[in-house]
């Protein structure tokens, strides 16, 4: 037995109730909102595609691309999306699982196109100034 443990037992107060949990992963702080949410999409494209389609893909600039694309629409004003009728933020919630579990269990899914200089580096005037700009 861990040696903590021994030592929090000795203090403790046997008519009390007593946990030792302290250091495990607290899933009660998880918002049930927003996994509601996205357990709502899921159901829509598990009814469209596959249970679990998502991590056939072998591409996540993909959901990259998804993720982008419903955050537009909620930056524009649009709250629903269309085809669904589910908040825009959910369906952008589900992708960044689909990104993070394709990234975590498959490396070679990470397609992302890596810029090899730091952005303060790259001169982002414009090579040619117009002509006409006088």
């Amino acid at each position: 037995m861990n040696k903590n443990i021994e030592k929090l037992r000795k203090k403790a107060d046997f008519n009390k109730f007593v946990k030792f949990d302290t250091d495990k992963v607290r899933y009660e702080l998880l918002d049930p909102l927003l996994l509601q949410g996205i357990a709502e999409v899921l159901t829509f494209g598990a009814k469209k595609y596959s249970d679990h389609n998502w991590i056939k893909c072998n591409s996540v600039m993909r959901y990259f691309g998804a993720i982008m694309r419903h955050l537009w629409a909620w930056a524009r004003g649009e709250d629903l999306d269309p085809e669904t009728n589910i908040h825009h933020l959910y369906h952008a919630g589900c992708c960044l699982m689909f990104m993070i579990g394709l990234v975590m269990r498959n490396k070679e899914s990470d397609d992302r196109v890596l810029v090899d200089k730091d952005i303060s580096e790259i001169n982002l005037k414009q090579p040619n100034p117009d002509p006409y700009d006088k």
